[in-house]
């Protein structure tokens, strides 16, 4: 009955011996494909910088939740004492992503936060804001998109 305990090795030992092998031959394998592809164990995949991807999903919230705001704000028919709480709303979380989008450093996350931003403009009827907020974007395939989506922005390009 205790068989394992008279032969001094317990089957949890050697499950756990079997697991440990197992392991080091996957970390050869690995290490033979990285030195044959010259890949750096330590490169990291994402190189921008901390935080950014972060604060522009932030932002597209911000921009998300807002919209609700500024649909009900380009109603025409609302109690006024209502249109001017969503209106506060909006302009808020407006302001928090645009002050979000000035802290960011890499170009293309900025730009990407910024078509949130336009979205919200555009959905609050906003165009003259929208614009210059397209005057900022620096990358062609952002600019591009927004101008697909906005073709009204196209007064400048």
């Amino acid at each position: 009955m205790f068989g394992w305990f008279k032969k001094n090795s317990r089957p949890q030992q050697k499950a756990d011996a079997q697991q440990k092998a197992d392991a080091q031959q996957k970390i050869d394998a690995q290490q033979k494909v990285n030195a044959q592809q010259k890949v750096d164990p330590q490169q990291k995949i994402d190189e921008g910088p901390p935080g950014e991807a972060e604060k522009v999903m932030r932002i597209r919230l911000l921009c998300e939740t807002a919209k609700w705001s500024a649909r009900n704000v380009a109603e025409l028919d609302m109690d006024p004492e209502m249109r001017v709480y969503e209106q506060g709303v909006y302009v808020k979380r407006r302001d928090a992503a645009l002050e979000l989008a000035r802290e960011l450093t890499d170009t293309f996350c900025r730009d990407a936060a910024f078509h949130s931003i336009i979205d919200l403009c555009m959905e609050g009827r906003e165009i003259a804001h929208a614009k210059k907020l397209l005057d900022v974007v620096e990358v062609d395939m952002v600019r591009d998109k927004i101008l697909e989506a906005y073709p009204e922005l196209r007064a400048r390009y």
